[in-house]
């Protein structure tokens, strides 16, 4: 008997022996000899051991016991095969014992294709792909690509499939220990199933490294030719995403606090700082908050002051309001379409692209009765013509706050985690972003309505206080050729302004500075000096708890 063969009774060993022997026409004698295959006679063995219950192994661990080969399993199912081609009677005996060694070819042939996968696309595309084979979902993986905080893995995969994915991705993330999945289905049969890595294995993407590859590296003469090149970060095959903040026009972000929203915006601040000087580009930076754009209050290449109040933001959006219409105006006179025609008919003058930046849209939506809202909406029509873009943030992307008028002119859209599908969809216009992970990761919508996704860079508090006092250093004082005209520079006397409110306050009955700001077209400053005249001389009273005042004087009193 062949080392390594099970004990078994002389009767059965003989009858194996002679099933054996009869298949090949070999003589019992031959066969047990060493120069002939042992791993017919093993497999067969095996078959007929377990199909006579002879022993309570796993098939698995007989053979192991008999240190089984791939080839050796081969053989026992083409040998059982065979012989149940010819000896039908024996199907009773060894047809289970099939089923049991396809079973085990079947095991080695996915353990192969596993160990492919992991050696070709790493651990996570083969924990993904074993995940799924458990559902008797199967996938095809084509590439594998991983970045700070996901690895993408692209693969082939059915309709029927795909769809299921989908429904049950929280559950598949959990088997893999992933704190998320988010599966994008292209029309080809190839979909990108995004992983997110454990958080303890997150990288963050530093805003220098990219920085100094975009503006001074290999991405220098992308960037050459755009007059605001912002860095919104790199994919998951390694590529930096960059876009001209000039033609993109305005951009809205929105995902939840902690998402990433304020150190995406000093990226973008320092970004431009860095590479312009005021003559090339202001800031007009909103701050309800008071503490995140603090940093920048001695930077030249502020527009105004920061702002923090819903009034002030009013005030001070109209002032930018006011300059892209005298903008506008000068352009008509002159014949040209835009601020490109203009640098291109005067290379050496100096008109400065003005950006700004609202660190929360929804304090000054809800603060300025609509006031806000309508302003930036009509900049955000025709403020590219002009030079004037915007950037907005919000940690409330519902359609109350980012409303469909002030959507439909920003084709510029980044979206950070958010709580609920919808918030996603009122974005991106598509769901997504309730998948991501936070800390930086986000997917960009640009005016080609193309999504990708994208690890932010992360740029640290003292790398954006080194940048700002470099730039005080460098642009001492600087003034600009063609200045910016002031909202309020021929402003009405507040006389005139106060007889006016008077009228208004009398037929409407209705006082606030905001709503004098919009009736008379006028600044918060001197919204603020006519109300205290009106408080003065008698027609309204003081604001109470709630802010506001009472109207004193009588419906058929005209009073000073």
């Amino acid at each position: 008997m062949p080392k390594g063969c099970l004990k078994m009774k002389s009767v059965e060993l003989a009858e194996i022996q002679a099933t054996v022997a009869r298949k090949f026409s070999i003589t019992t004698d031959q066969m047990l000899s060493r120069t002939r295959n042992q791993a017919v006679i093993f497999a067969c063995q095996i078959a007929m051991y377990i199909a006579r219950m002879h022993t309570t192994k796993s098939l698995p661990e007989i053979a192991a016991s008999f240190n089984k080969t791939h080839a050796a399993v081969l053989y026992g199912i083409t040998t059982i095969k065979k012989c149940l081609e010819e000896e039908p009677n024996l199907a009773s005996t060894v047809s289970g014992i099939l089923e049991e060694l396809e079973a085990i070819e079947s095991k080695r042939r996915d353990e192969v294709k596993f160990n492919e996968t992991r050696q070709r696309f790493g651990d996570v595309a083969t924990k993904l792909q074993a995940a799924l084979a458990l559902k008797d979902v199967f996938i095809q993986v084509v590439s594998s690509e991983q970045s700070g905080k996901f690895t993408k893995v692209t693969a082939k995969m059915s309709r029927s499939d795909i769809k299921w994915l989908i429904e049950n991705k929280i559950t598949i993330s959990k088997e893999i220990g992933s704190d998320s999945i988010r599966v994008v289905e292209s029309d080809d049969g190839i979909v990108s199933i995004e992983v997110g890595l454990p958080f303890e294995r997150w990288k963050d993407l530093s805003y220098h490294d990219v920085m100094f590859d975009v503006f001074y590296g290999s991405g220098k003469t992308e960037t050459a030719d755009m007059p605001l090149p912002v860095i919104f970060g790199k994919m998951s095959n390694g590529e930096i995403v960059t876009r001209d903040l000039a033609r993109l026009s305005h951009l809205l972000i929105g995902g939840l606090s902690g998402s990433g929203k304020s150190v995406f915006l000093n990226s973008l601040i320092c970004s431009l700082v860095q590479n312009h000087s005021p003559e090339q580009v202001r800031f007009v930076l909103m701050d309800p908050k008071r503490v995140e754009f603090g940093i920048y209050a001695k930077l030249p290449h502020l527009y105004s002051s920061i702002v923090h109040e819903p009034e002030q933001g009013v005030s001070t959006l109209k002032d930018v309001e006011a300059e892209m219409d005298r903008r506008l105006d000068f352009f008509r006179l002159k014949g040209w379409r835009n601020i490109a025609d203009f640098y291109r008919a005067n290379a050496e003058a100096r008109m400065p692209y003005l950006v700004v930046v609202v660190d929360e849209l929804s304090d000054f939506i809800v603060g300025s009765e609509g006031a806000f809202e309508s302003t930036a909406t009509r900049i955000a029509a025709i403020g590219r013509s002009a030079g004037v873009h915007l950037v907005i943030a919000t940690s409330r992307p519902d359609a109350k706050i980012a409303s469909g008028s002030l959507k439909a002119n920003i084709p510029g859209r980044l979206a950070f985690r958010v709580c609920q599908k919808v918030d996603s969809r009122t974005l991106l216009d598509e769901y997504g972003a309730e998948d991501l992970l936070g800390r930086g990761d986000a997917l960009l919508k640009d005016c080609k309505g193309a999504v990708v996704r994208l690890q932010v860079p992360y740029i640290r508090d003292e790398a954006v206080k080194r940048i700002v006092e470099s730039a005080i250093v460098r642009y001492p004082g600087r003034q600009i050729a063609v200045g910016i005209t002031s909202a309020t520079a021929e402003k009405e006397d507040h006389e005139s302004m106060y007889a006016r409110a008077l009228n208004l306050v009398h037929t409407t009955r209705r006082s606030s500075i905001s709503w004098l700001q919009r009736q008379l077209n006028i600044g918060y400053k001197d919204a603020a000096h006519v109300m205290s005249l009106l408080e003065e001389r008698g027609i309204i009273g003081p604001a109470n708890d709630k802010g506001s005042r009472e109207i004193l004087i009588e419906d058929n009193r005209r009073g000073e």
